[in-house]
């Protein structure tokens, strides 16, 4: 709390707000005396002004009514009340009877009294009545009234006196400012100096500079700084010294904390603060029933007590719980005496054996753990360390028909066939080493009662046992895997052979149905091609001895001969299909089907067929078998649009789960999706002849090769109002030849 007593209003504000006070009086006193004498000076100007104005125009009036020219009168009235000073003219008779009038009339005032004394008396009003007798050589002639505008002299007096208040209050402001100034910096000295004593009672340090100069305030400001470095050395020395303690404390790796006699505490470093999860000033002043569960705070009381009575040094166990986990903690509680040795804390250091304690029973877990697992095991284990067995499992010591205790402690001669004892050292030396060594190889242990050899694959590898580099090896028993091997290799051998027999005899059979095949086609082809010319022949040689009926009859013949052949033709395409060797590249489908296009408007040149081909379009496979597809449903497409006068075709590609989708779509006859899966069989047709020429197996073929290419051929449709087949193409490298040319 600062001693220092700080005044409500500082020296410079008392300073600066009495001569404030003391000017503003003055120059209110100047404002108004000021503004007072403008009045009488402008009041006795306009008394001037309205005299000799009367005694001009009183003297030419006295004329005209002496001359009683009254239209004289009436303009002299006229032009007087035009004067911006009168507002209003009379001219009245002896008897008050007015001559002539002009203006507005506003009030009426007494008469015989000079503007001076009305002025002084009405308080400056905004006009005056003036009322002068007119004669001539003694003779009264009447009266003229004449009432002058005087709010001009308010006007300026208000104008004088606002002008005057605005003068004062600026010489006020700038008197508050120079005096501000001066004085700031006739105290600034005192100020910084009592700044400076209520910043170290407050805060215990000084930030405001203390000026040194030779008068009496600045040797007072010496000696402030010499009281306050002495006081400085001394706190910084304690303070040193304290936080030399206190990280001693806070760096402690145990829990630090000490107790008055009433279980208060007076001392919390920083390792406490982070069990409880709490600062020191929430620690400091609570005991432990404040901040621990009744029983924990019962048992540490309890201990404190104790420890008390024996005035001696006690260890304890102690379980802190910590959130939802408890630590475990060993505590040395003692007691600290007074000069008079009589007690007066207690002190307890407390180191948090949790994690040792856990880690304990996790390594014994996993020993157990561990020996469990290798036992069961359906592998052999073996450790070597410095060429003697250290541990193995009970499966080792079946394969090997003995005992765990038998291998423990032997070489690896004990293991190893002696055929294999060279080849297994130098590949453990070699691994030792650091070599690059196959971890997994095969070899041969021995059965110690039969001395007979089981054949064994080791994993091994090199791993640190207590501290120092050893083998580790797994053993599994591959004796059933050996003949198992064996016997599946006689079986391979048997199997190849007999491939080799069968395949012998399919190729002998393929070559047999080819030679065949082209001797039916050949034998075949030359006799439809005599009925097919010959029935020609009669046509044209015959043609006038035959009825009409013959001659349909013989172009039937001729068109039954021409299918037949054309039959024989994709037949023979078909199978030459099924044998054909892929050989794949990328195939530029887009280009296929326009030159297919290309050919089909040039045998039907009188159709009119809208065709739409997506551009570059590739995909992966046979030139000449992709080409035999694209002509296959693009032909198929031209045909069954032949009925429809806006014919349209469409070829592209579309994505779905990233494959790629080729379709050819038209807008022909269609066809009823219950008979779709007899589309793509040999010879099966849902048109007749009559209506759509064909042979029924281009659409065969179509799916023949694509099954060779690993993909899938469907159709969508409805009847008269088109058809869409689609296909994939997902070729294999199996019995496929890479070619960029076929």
């Amino acid at each position: 709390m600062p001693l220092i007593y700080k005044p409500r209003w500082s020296l410079t504000t008392k300073l600066i707000v009495t001569s404030a006070l003391v000017e503003a009086v003055l120059l209110g006193f100047l404002v108004w005396n000021n503004t007072t004498l403008t009045q009488a000076r402008l009041t006795k100007q306009k008394q001037e002004e309205i005299t000799e104005f009367a005694k001009f125009v009183s003297s030419t009036l006295a004329a005209a009514l002496l001359r009683h020219d009254d239209m004289e009168i009436q303009e002299i009235t006229a032009q007087l009340v035009k004067s911006p000073k009168l507002s209003y003219v009379a001219i009245k008779s002896p008897t008050d009877n007015i001559i002539a009038q002009a203006g507005t009339h506003n009030d009426t005032y007494f008469e015989g009294q000079d503007f001076l004394s009305y002025a002084r008396t009405v308080s400056y009003t905004d006009a005056y009545l003036l009322v002068i007798p007119l004669q001539k050589n003694n003779i009264a002639l009447g009266k003229l009234q004449l009432e002058f505008i005087t709010r001009d002299i308010n006007s300026l007096a208000k104008e004088v006196k606002n002008q005057g208040i605005v003068n004062a209050l600026i010489i006020l402001v700038v008197t508050v400012i120079v005096l501000y100034l001066l004085l700031s910096a006739l105290t600034k000295s005192i100020k910084h100096l009592n700044t400076a004593m209520t910043e170290y009672i407050d805060h215990h340090q000084v930030n405001t500079p203390i000026f040194h100069s030779d008068d009496e305030v600045g040797t007072l400001g010496k000696t402030f700084d010499n009281l306050i470095n002495t006081i400085r050395h001394g706190e910084d020395a304690l303070k040193e010294s304290k936080d030399f303690v206190q990280a001693i404390l806070d760096n402690s790796p145990t829990v630090i904390y000490a107790k008055d006699m009433a279980g208060r505490y007076l001392l919390a470093n920083k390792q406490f603060t982070r069990l409880l999860d709490a600062n020191v000033e929430q620690i400091l002043g609570k005991t432990d029933f404040d901040l621990f569960p009744h029983n924990v705070a019962k048992q540490f009381h309890d201990s404190d007590q104790n420890v008390l009575a024996t005035r001696s040094m006690k260890k304890y166990e102690q379980l802190i719980p910590n959130g939802n986990d408890l630590k475990i903690y060993i505590t040395t509680k003692f007691c600290l005496f007074d000069k008079h040795d009589r007690a007066s804390a207690i002190c307890g250091i407390s180191t948090d054996i949790s994690d040792r304690i856990r880690s304990e029973q996790r390594l014994k877990e996993s020993e157990e753990n561990l020996r469990s697992l290798a036992n069961n095991a359906i592998d052999g284990i073996l450790v070597n360390k410095k060429g003697k067995h250290v541990f193995t499992n009970q499966r080792m010591a079946d394969m090997l028909n003995t005992t765990v205790e038998d291998i423990l402690g032997t070489d690896q001669d004990f293991v190893l066939h002696p055929d294999e004892k060279n080849n297994v050292t130098q590949r453990f030396q070699r691994r030792l080493k650091g070599q690059n060594e196959p971890i997994q190889y095969e070899t041969l242990f021995i059965d110690r009662k039969s001395g007979e050899p089981v054949p064994v694959e080791l994993t091994a590898f090199i791993c640190q046992w207590d501290g120092e580099p050893s083998g580790v090896v797994f053993v599994r028993d591959i004796t059933d895997r050996k003949k198992t091997e064996a016997e599946l290799k006689r079986y391979r051998e048997q199997l190849e052979q007999m491939v080799s027999e069968r395949t012998s005899e399919l190729e002998s059979a393929i070559r047999e149905l080819e030679s065949f095949s082209y001797s039916v086609s050949h034998d075949l082809r030359s006799p439809l091609r005599s009925i097919d010319g010959f029935s020609q022949l009669i046509m044209d040689d015959y043609r006038d001895r035959l009825d009409e009926q013959g001659i349909e009859y013989l172009t039937r013949v001729r068109k039954s001969a021409q299918r037949m052949a054309q039959l024989i033709d994709d037949i023979l395409l078909l199978s030459r299909v099924s044998r054909h060797k892929l050989a794949l590249t990328t195939v530029d489908l887009s280009k296929i089907a326009t030159e297919s296009v290309a050919t089909l408007k040039e045998l039907q040149n009188d159709r009119i067929v809208h065709v739409t081909i997506e551009p570059n379009m590739s995909a992966r496979g046979d030139h000449r078998l992709l080409s035999i597809v694209m002509n296959n449903l693009l032909d198929n497409a031209w045909k069954y649009t032949g009925l429809i006068e806006q014919a349209t075709i469409e070829c592209g590609c579309k994505r779905e789960n990233g494959k790629a989708i080729y379709f050819v779509a038209d807008n022909g006859s269609g066809f009823d999706m219950q008979y779709a899966e007899k589309l793509f069989g040999p010879f099966q047709r849902l048109h007749g002849t009559d209506e759509f020429p064909g042979t029924g197996i281009g659409l065969a073929t179509v799916k023949r090769i694509i099954d060779r290419h690993g993909g899938k051929v469907w159709a969508e449709s409805q009847p008269g109002k088109g058809a869409t087949f689609f296909f994939t193409l997902e070729p294999s490298s199996d019995n496929v030849s890479e070619s960029k040319d076929l």
